[in-house]
């Protein structure tokens, strides 16, 4: 809301919005909402009984999306929860962490940063995927993270972008293996080691995005879809990671 960018929409820019059904399923939204809430840490009991609720909603033909956007939808997943405490599968204490996690996630990102958004609406999705790596007309897109572009958004919200971009371009890319399309995208990420943190020696706390840029530098190349990583301080980037790089 408080970028300067903002003023040339229109021209090229668009404001940055996603669907969370196009790249996550329950299980991954869970760990997502969850590791958003801890700064990084997997409590696997947290994990297991949102993934639960958020699989009974999404049977039911509620969109996971509509869970985080809507009221009713919200409050139903609360209802979920609570009923899986009185029916002892979460303990109290993990059903209050989970509240907590959920709460902070819609605070943030739906209703702070607005940057949930219904397939059709969202900026970044396939048909954004599909457009940029067109083989008759490619285009460069940046996703702006400068002090102009997001002044004042924390990094923890940033991993989050580069986390569902990361996860929706290796879905995308492994369906266009599997329909035998040729297409190909080079990933670049400046300041790689907020991303892709080696948090022995760069302990930032968050590593939302960390798993996912180490899937696509082990096997990316495989579906056209390349990395470049960008650090002044390479010894900060995840070791895993700089093991695959094959050119520096």
């Amino acid at each position: 809301k408080k970028s300067s960018v903002l003023l040339l929409i229109g021209r090229g820019v668009k404001p940055i919005s996603f669907d969370l059904d196009q790249a996550f399923e329950p299980r991954e939204i869970a760990e997502l909402v969850i590791t958003y809430y801890t700064g990084g840490s997997l409590n696997e009991l947290q994990i297991a009984g949102l993934e639960s609720a958020l699989k009974s909603l999404k049977e039911e033909g509620i969109s996971m999306t509509s869970v985080f956007l809507e009221e009713d939808d919200f409050n139903r997943l609360k209802v979920e929860l609570a009923r899986a405490k009185e029916d002892k599968l979460i303990h109290d204490q993990t059903h209050k962490a989970i509240l907590r996690a959920i709460e902070k996630f819609r605070r943030d990102v739906v209703e702070e940063y607005e940057l949930l958004s219904y397939s059709g609406n969202a900026t970044l999705d396939t048909n954004f995927i599909d457009k940029i790596t067109e083989k008759n007309n490619p285009m460069l897109a940046v996703i702006d993270f400068s002090t102009d572009g997001a002044p004042g958004v924390p990094l923890q919200l940033k991993q989050l972008v580069v986390s569902y971009i990361t996860k929706l371009l290796l879905k995308q890319f492994t369906k266009y293996k599997i329909e035998g399309k040729d297409r190909i995208l080079l990933l670049v990420i400046e300041e790689a080691q907020n991303y892709c943190p080696n948090l022995e020696v760069y302990p930032i706390g968050y590593s939302l995005a960390r798993d996912n840029l180490a899937q696509i530098a082990t096997q990316g190349r495989k579906f056209g879809l390349s990395l470049c990583l960008v650090s002044q301080r390479p010894s900060f980037v995840d070791p895993v990671v700089l093991s695959m790089v094959n050119t520096y």
